[in-house]
């Protein structure tokens, strides 16, 4: 008994070396604001590099299914490593705007790859039943991976006039995991050429509540992409300071996420829904006017802690409502609504044009406000 507990614990440190990787896409607000200096960008022009991350969940969610199906889950997790890897090694063997814009398509498209098969994976380990708990350690280090990018660039910037350093050490940590996940010895589902039907996913966009929850995600990751790439600048505005001061802003958001998670997992167990939704869209809107209306370092920083804290749970509420709204259709209702990560292509460019257009980033947490009043709504028609 004891042997068989030790090789399912030996098998899930791949898949937590995955989940950990999951996290690098968040790296695109810490990397898109140095690339912004480095290459004296508009603030339309750092958003839209960044936005390269998130495009490929558009395009790439529904057949990542048929690649799961055509070489199992596995398989497409190393694929979606390797992915990853290519795109992380591009700025550091030589960086220019090409470069990044390519390493950034790289990233997505393996994040896109790895968010639908990893869980999936899990369950050839542990099964279908105890699957919860594993996912949840899963979401927590993604956020871990999220937290210390911005302090990585800003290390590597301090002490070796080098922020490009982020790339170093996730290339490592994504070339770890591939090769541990290629090393274990994992059970291997029944694979089968079964196609998944891109018209049966896009036709649910005809259900109203499906509908309902795809542009739920959509200002979710508004919200969430917004205040990760926008917060630094946000700050840099209004505290007149330069970015190696400001940049750490975006851990700080991150570590509140981390808490935000936590907190949710024991409110939920307690609370209804419902009612944990919308206070935390309240907290959310109070925290956005917030920054419009504060110029002090606290206010500040408490607004963005706020945010972070309500954020955390919202994707996983929408997501589990959708799920739980048509439980037969969860295959197809799971790549829709990864397909609405791809909002941030519209959010954050927007943003940024806005922001230039105005001369002033107290634009971008009105832009967000318009999301959460979306998400109000949405509250309104939980369970």
């Amino acid at each position: 008994m004891a042997s068989k507990y030790f090789l399912t614990y030996l098998q899930l440190i791949p898949i937590m070396l995955t989940f950990l990787a999951t996290g690098f896409v968040d790296l695109v607000g810490v990397a898109g604001n140095y690339v912004k200096v480095d290459f004296q960008l508009s603030n339309y022009t750092a958003n839209l590099c960044a936005s390269m991350v998130f495009i490929w969940f558009l395009v790439c969610a529904p057949p990542s299914g048929i690649i799961m199906n055509k070489i199992g889950r596995k398989n497409t997790v190393i694929l979606s490593l390797f992915f990853t890897l290519i795109g992380l090694t591009l700025p550091i063997i030589h960086y220019n705007l090409i470069s990044i814009i390519i390493s950034f398509s790289f990233i997505g498209i393996g994040n896109t790859l790895m968010q639908v098969s990893v869980n999936p994976l899990v369950s050839n380990i542990i099964g279908h039943k105890t699957i919860a708990p594993i996912l949840t350690l899963g979401q927590f280090l993604k956020s871990i991976s999220s937290f210390i990018a911005p302090i990585i660039a800003i290390w590597g910037s301090l002490y070796f006039d080098n922020w490009r350093l982020l790339f170093v050490v996730f290339a490592i940590e994504a070339f770890i995991a591939i090769t541990s996940l290629w090393l274990i010895k994992i059970p291997h589902e029944k694979i089968n050429n079964k196609q998944c039907n891109f018209k049966d996913i896009i036709y649910l966009l005809t259900d109203k509540q499906i509908f309902m929850y795809f542009i739920a995600i959509v200002c979710y990751v508004g919200i969430n992409s917004g205040t990760n790439v926008s917060a630094p600048r946000i700050i840099m505005d209004k505290l007149d300071i330069g970015f190696e001061e400001a940049g750490h802003i975006t851990s700080f958001y991150f570590l509140f996420r981390i808490i935000g998670c936590f907190i949710g997992t024991f409110v939920l167990a307690f609370c209804s829904m419902k009612k944990f939704f919308t206070t935390c869209l309240i907290i959310i809107i109070t925290a956005l006017i917030g920054l419009c209306l504060f110029n002090n370092e606290l206010p500040l920083y408490t607004c963005i802690a706020f945010i972070g804290l309500s954020v955390a749970n919202i994707f996983s509420i929408i997501l589990s409502q959708a799920l739980l709204y048509r439980p037969k259709q969860t295959n197809e209702i799971s790549a829709l609504m990864i397909t609405g990560l791809s909002g941030a292509v519209i959010f954050l460019p927007f943003m940024g044009f806005c922001a230039d257009i105005f001369g002033s980033q107290d634009i971008v947490p009105i832009i967000m406000m318009i999301g959460t009043l979306y998400l109000f709504y949405v509250s309104n028609k939980l369970n």
